[in-house]
């Protein structure tokens, strides 16, 4: 009887509080004193860890490397092919399977 009452219990608590759909966007928030030396270093465990200094990678138990500093970085913003006119955005690359050399060479 005790078993039923249990199951019914169960039963009417997961009916009252229903199911909890996330929706995105999903945020972690860091507190500013959360530093990765806090992040511990576990044998044989792949973890991430993000910290207020960035995210922080450990592989199979190794030292924790740093992943992300949360810096913004411009990148490459735009490319110049041979001294052509600089192209930005999606560039494609058409890689020829011949390569020609060119060489002067000055006689004195």
């Amino acid at each position: 009887m005790k078993r039923i009452l249990s199951i019914a219990a169960i039963f009417f608590l997961g009916w009252c509080v229903g199911a909890q759909t996330l929706a995105p966007p999903w945020q972690v928030g860091v507190p500013t004193a959360a530093t990765h030396t806090a992040c511990t270093v576990t044998a044989s465990t792949t973890q991430m860890c993000l910290a207020s200094d960035g995210l922080w990678l450990s592989i199979n138990g190794a030292a924790y490397v740093q992943v992300q500093t949360g810096a913004v970085v411009a990148g490459v913003t735009s490319i110049s092919i041979n001294g052509g006119t600089p192209v930005s955005g999606a560039v494609s690359f058409t890689v020829p399977s011949k390569a020609v050399s060119v060489t002067t060479t000055t006689i004195q």
